[in-house]
Order: structure tokens, then sequence, then C-alpha cells
């Protein structure tokens, strides 16, 4: 039972949470650099 109550913790639940997020807003940069390369014009500096 003091097991349950460790793993659903607010400060376990808070920590899983930070980490989700910033997972997806890591991919979401990555995804939108991504697609910033595609639009950009080749061989363009600006």
């Amino acid at each position: 039972m003091s097991n349950t109550q460790s793993s659903s913790s607010p400060g376990h639940i808070y920590r899983t949470l930070v980490n989700q997020f910033w997972i997806l807003d890591w991919r979401s940069r990555s995804l939108s650099e991504h697609l910033l390369d595609l639009f950009r014009p080749r061989g363009d500096i600006n």
C-alpha cells in the first residue's frame, strides 16, 4: 500500500508530467525547425 502511495505521490506525478511536456516541446521544436527548412528557399541565407 505504501508502494502505491509513493508511486502516485504529487511529486512523482509532477515529475512525470514535466518530463512528458519537455519531450513534447523538444519534438515540436525539432518538427518546426524541419518544416522551416522545407519552406526556406535553398541557398538563401535569410
